[in-house]
């Protein structure tokens, strides 16, 4: 297979292949943040990625990566140096989706 937009001999294209795997990557990342109370921290406020790092007891280096891959996701957004949470909130209330804070955590779903 010399060109990545041919077919595998199971019908994938290298191409395929690859957008599946940034799915999951992307999936990870914002499932990461989850596990570690990221939007519970930051709740409505803007903070920094300092303040986060002690708040989750994680390094200030990998919460930088953290918070900058979430921001490309349009999931945060940043200005200057603090973060707080995207539209995401208002476009999920207006398609009539939860994002409630329950048990340290954050839900994430249809309104019943």
């Amino acid at each position: 297979m010399n060109d990545v937009t041919n077919e595998t001999s199971d019908g994938m294209s290298l191409n395929q292949m690859m957008a599946l795997s940034r799915a999951f990557q992307k999936s990870r990342i914002l499932l990461t943040a989850y596990e570690l109370d990221v939007f519970t921290v930051l709740g409505d406020e803007e903070k920094s990625s300092r303040d986060i790092s002690d708040a989750i007891c994680a390094d200030q280096r990998g919460t930088d990566r953290l918070l900058n891959t979430l921001c490309a996701l349009n999931v945060l957004k940043k200005s200057g140096d603090t973060y707080t949470v995207s539209e995401v909130k208002s476009w999920m209330k207006a398609a009539g989706m939860s994002f409630v804070e329950r048990n340290g955590g954050v839900m994430i779903g249809r309104k019943e």
